[in-house]
């Protein structure tokens, strides 16, 4: 009934969810915990779901420098939702600029289109340009 092998990829990645960036990332913000990144949580499960097999990379190197490309990511959309917040008051834009959702996404670039010529600190006008680049790549 179960394929035995589908729930040892899914224990092994939940396990590698739990510690991998536990240890795996150097430095990271205080505010930013492994386990509540869910970037990283999206990577390992689509990583579960179309396992890739390549003899060019070390798959442990490949794992460390995406999990620290996600977080850093992570970590800027969590910036740019505090900068936000100071300009636009809404309960959920926390959970939109670090959502999965494209919707949740084109939300928060609507949000930094109202709001972008009241910023006045130079690093965070950069902070959320930086979030629209990353965002118009993606959608």
């Amino acid at each position: 009934m179960f394929d035995s092998k589908k729930i040892l990829i899914g224990a092994m990645c939940s396990l590698l969810f739990l510690t991998a960036p536990a240890f795996a990332v150097g430095e990271r913000p205080a505010d930013v915990k492994p386990a509540s990144n869910p970037y990283v949580a999206q990577y390992f499960l689509e990583k579960a779901n179309k396992p890739i097999q390549s003899d060019i990379v070390d798959p442990a190197v490949e794992d460390q420098i995406v999990i620290e490309a996600l977080t850093d990511y992570y970590s800027e959309d969590v910036k740019v939702a505090k900068i936000l917040s100071t300009y636009q008051k809404d309960a959920f834009l926390f959970n939109k600029a670090t959502s999965l959702k494209k919707e949740d996404k084109i939300d928060v670039m609507r949000t930094i289109e109202k709001v972008y010529k009241l910023i006045e600190n130079k690093n965070d006008q950069q902070m959320v340009v930086g979030f629209l680049e990353r965002s118009f790549e993606k959608y």
